[in-house]
């Protein structure tokens, strides 16, 4: 029954514009802005050399689009910290604050606890979130009501100059609350935030597709 009541408020779920010509400008600018981070962030496609922990650590925008509903993306402020560690490569520490779903800019109260990860050689890494506590005025699918999920992301980390600007991949988990309901065929992209300050455009997956309107 919860379930069908996702399925319910998904339909609610519109698109619309009074101005296309307007929108199609700013979206051909605003995918060719992401398209230029992702080229940054994943190393040429033949070669991936390892990134290193000042071309990795900074601020982020991280989006999580679970499968059930892709085009509304739960958002965090990911701070990322890294430092070399010998065998494991780099050690990073990431805070997710997470952001208000009702403008995408607003933290969504205090950051959550520090999640440790580490990066191995190579590019390709599995990082393991542990179970995210994200309050209700977070939730883009059903406003208000907390929500309590293990997230794993997965993907490939390259080293770009002078910073890594865009990562995406995979995720996966389960969520626990407000319903039971897995993560499988979910996505996730990471979008460097500029020294402006100024969160860069959303991106929902390697394909930066953008998410619904709010």
């Amino acid at each position: 029954m919860a379930q069908r009541s996702f399925v319910a408020l998904f339909a609610l779920l519109a698109w619309g514009c009074a101005d296309p010509d307007g929108v199609m400008e700013d979206f051909a600018d605003r995918y060719a802005r992401t398209h230029a981070q992702k080229d940054a962030g994943a190393g040429d496609a033949g070669a991936c050399e390892d990134a290193t922990a000042e071309q990795l650590g900074g601020d982020y925008l991280l989006s999580i689009s679970p499968a059930f509903s892709p085009k509304t993306p739960i958002l965090f402020l990911c701070r990322l910290d890294a430092e070399p560690s010998g065998e494991s490569r780099l050690a990073v520490a990431m805070t997710l604050t997470p952001l208000s779903a009702s403008d995408r800019t607003t933290p969504a109260g205090d950051a959550l606890p520090v999640i440790p990860l580490d990066v191995p050689a190579g590019g390709a890494f599995v990082a393991d979130l542990g179970e995210l506590h994200i309050p209700g005025n977070a939730d883009p699918v059903l406003p208000g009501s907390a929500i309590v999920g293990t997230v794993t992301l997965s993907g490939t980390l390259c080293g770009a100059e002078p910073t890594v600007s865009f990562l995406c991949g995979d995720a996966s988990g389960n969520v626990t609350l407000p319903v039971a309901i897995g993560l499988a065929g979910s996505s996730w992209t990471l979008a460097r935030v500029p020294a402006s300050g100024e969160l860069p455009d959303i991106a929902i997956n390697c394909n930066l597709d953008p998410p619904d309107a709010l």
